[in-house]
């Protein structure tokens, strides 16, 4: 195991985009919190890694074009850069999304002071997704989660906007990908 987790800790690089760079995150958290609980000298390394990553996404420095987000205030949304997989179309946000909230949460675990620093950007980009308060009018109420069916519609409200032309919502096919996202909102910190 020590060896896995020295191997990751000299892991810098991540995916460029929302799926593939966040689902990097949820992985980098996971070895982070392994390390901790083994104590594990790559830990530092590990939450200093991700801590860098996570802020590399979480703040915007004029002219990039990647690991960023942008408001959509006409379409009350935040989007990604880069985006994959149809999300900046809010489809799949929940997954996408729910894995930078849920590294968010977990270095957050161990780093209070990035919470200090990044914690209201996390939960902007938790909010993209399953808003859970009404009175904000940001973002939809539960964004991807159709009440009257009570199923994830993956892009139910993009469509139900008309932002996006694809066939009616489904259910959403990664099930697990959606209780799992579930958990990251509600990640205590």
């Amino acid at each position: 195991m020590r060896q896995y987790l020295s191997m990751a800790a000299e892991k810098t690089k991540y995916g460029d985009d929302t799926y593939w760079g966040a689902k990097n995150f949820s992985q980098m958290g996971h070895y982070m919190d392994m390390a901790e609980q083994l104590k594990d000298p790559s830990a530092d390394k590990l939450r200093d890694n991700m801590r860098t990553a996570l802020a590399d996404w979480f703040t915007y420095t004029p002219g990039e074009n990647a690991h960023f987000f942008a408001r959509y205030e006409k379409w009350h949304g935040l989007i990604g850069f880069k985006s994959s997989f149809g999300s900046e179309e809010f489809t799949d946000n929940h997954f996408h999304y729910g894995y930078f909230t849920h590294s968010a949460a977990i270095l957050g675990l161990s780093d209070p002071q990035f919470l200090a620093d990044y914690g209201g950007v996390a939960k902007l980009v938790a909010k993209q997704y399953a808003n859970w308060d009404r009175n904000d009018k940001r973002y939809p109420f539960f964004r991807t989660f159709d009440l009257w069916a009570g199923i994830v519609g993956r892009a139910a409200w993009a469509r139900r906007a008309g932002i996006i032309r694809n066939p009616p919502a489904k259910p959403c096919k990664a099930g697990s990908a959606s209780t799992s996202s579930a958990r990251r909102c509600t990640t205590r910190t």
